[in-house]
């Protein structure tokens, strides 16, 4: 079932399918990629407890193994519920069940929240640990924008990060982490130019930035996209591998996929984040479109 929030300049419609963004219009102009089963078919999955893959598809915990064949979790697969709605905020929830522990060994509560004001849209995370145990989880966003929105290139667009940021990237080897990290080979001072061919080896990941504030732009477009990602820790951009597609993925992450040498133990993956009994994080991401 979807839902919808809207003001005199913004509607956004969500799925209880995995809290899944399906529509951003802005002035009645769709800005949210709707998907395209021969390119990618998802619009803007939710990352939990999970972000990208584990290796071989299962990890253990306490000395029993879990399955996780999909990568990002199981969110995005599951279905929510309906905590809290107005005209203009959303928030859809997710508890753990017997279904869940098959895959995931904790008692939890994760609320994806969206809320409008006029031209910005903000998702906001609550995981919330209901059991009696330390809680390792990580969680992340992925909505694929329209690029270009009008009739320019996807190559006129770059992404602009604050004048001094140092654009370090976080490497992988493979579909997973390796342990290199490097200055960003795309940038050009605080710029880095987007073009197809800098997805050929899936996303490209930043790592260890100041400011989190960056803009999606093109000298020959009016339109923008102003993101504020402070409460993560990377920020990685993504699309299809050789798709030539006209969306790009802002994925805030809190967490990293499997390092490719390390065991997939859970108390010793990389990036996890560990709530302790009772305890609560929240985390928002902003987009302010133009």
């Amino acid at each position: 079932m979807n839902y919808t929030v809207s003001n005199s300049r913004l509607s956004v419609t969500v799925s209880d399918l995995g809290a899944e963004l399906q529509s951003v219009c802005l002035d009645g102009v769709e800005r949210l990629w709707q998907g395209d089963p021969a390119v990618w078919n998802g619009r803007s999955p939710i990352l939990f407890p999970f972000v990208g893959r584990i290796k071989n598809g299962e990890y253990t915990f306490g000395r029993k193994a879990y399955s996780a064949p999909s990568p990002h979790g199981f969110a995005r697969k599951s279905i929510f519920s309906v905590a809290e709605q107005t005209e203009t905020s959303l928030t859809l929830r997710l508890v753990s069940s017997e279904e869940t522990k098959e895959l995931y060994p904790f008692d939890f509560l994760f609320d994806v929240t969206y809320s409008i004001e006029e031209n910005r849209l903000v998702q906001s995370f609550r995981v919330k640990n209901t059991g009696d145990q330390p809680m390792y989880y990580a969680y992340g966003g992925h909505p694929g924008f329209i690029l270009p929105p009008d009739g320019t290139e996807f190559s006129d667009w770059y992404l602009e990060f604050a004048e001094g940021e140092e654009l370090n990237q976080a490497l992988l080897d493979g579909m997973f982490m390796s342990q290199t990290v490097a200055p960003c080979p795309y940038a050009k001072g605080n710029k880095i130019p987007l073009y197809h061919a800098m997805f050929d080896h899936d996303a490209f990941i930043l790592t260890g930035l100041k400011n989190k504030v960056f803009a999606i732009k093109s000298d020959k477009s009016p339109h923008r996209i102003l993101a504020d990602c402070s409460d993560f820790d990377y920020v990685a951009f993504w699309q299809a591998v050789k798709s030539n597609a006209k969306y790009l993925c802002i994925e805030p992450w809190n967490g990293l996929p499997s390092d490719s040498k390390a065991p997939e133990d859970l108390t010793i993956k990389r990036d996890m984040r560990i709530l302790p009994p009772d305890g609560e994080e929240i985390g928002s991401v902003s987009y302010t479109l133009e």
